[in-house]
């Protein structure tokens, strides 16, 4: 649970010294540059070199990053960019309470938006949704988790030069 991780901290820590993202990374073991989020940044913004970077860290650290909370997370970025992308004009006081998109990923989904047509977003969900399925074991012949990750970030990196189910 999150107060063993607390206590980890508060171990190493001073009276009254405030936790910093360097603690948790040190301490814990979760890092503010090779997470879930900086994936989902990464690919928003079509970074392939940093996508695969933090793929690299994940595979060194899989129980941080297991493949369904990865997935689901890529997937819900994907869902909000697209609901974003047709949304019209939206303030940046809407983007939360219309499409849960925090201040701290604003930068991302705005590049993103740019960046990506409609067709490359339903591609990354037909991308996606063919990663479930064989990471539940259909159409897969023993492919494990990382490298139906690593396979899952390599096409949504390049989602109109690959083929998939039903393509």
């Amino acid at each position: 649970p999150i107060v063993n991780e607390i206590d980890k901290i508060s171990l190493h820590l001073q009276a009254g010294e405030k936790v910093t993202a360097d603690h948790i990374e040190k301490f814990v073991g979760i890092s503010k540059e090779f997470n879930v989020f900086e994936l989902q940044n990464a690919l928003l913004e079509k970074d392939h070199k940093k996508a695969f970077r933090i793929l690299h860290y994940m595979q060194n650290n899989p129980k941080a990053n297991p493949m369904v909370l990865t997935m689901s997370n890529i997937h819900a970025a994907y869902t909000k960019l697209y609901k974003y992308m047709h949304a019209g004009q939206v303030s940046s006081n809407e983007l939360w309470s219309k499409f849960q998109i925090h201040s701290s990923s604003l930068a991302s989904f705005n590049k993103a938006k740019k960046l990506y047509c409609s067709e490359e977003v339903e591609d990354v969900f037909s991308i996606i949704l063919e990663y479930d399925l064989r990471s539940k074991g259909l159409f897969n012949s023993g492919t494990d988790d990382f490298g139906l990750l690593t396979e899952l970030v390599y096409r949504v990196c390049h989602p109109r030069t690959t083929a998939g189910i039903g393509k």
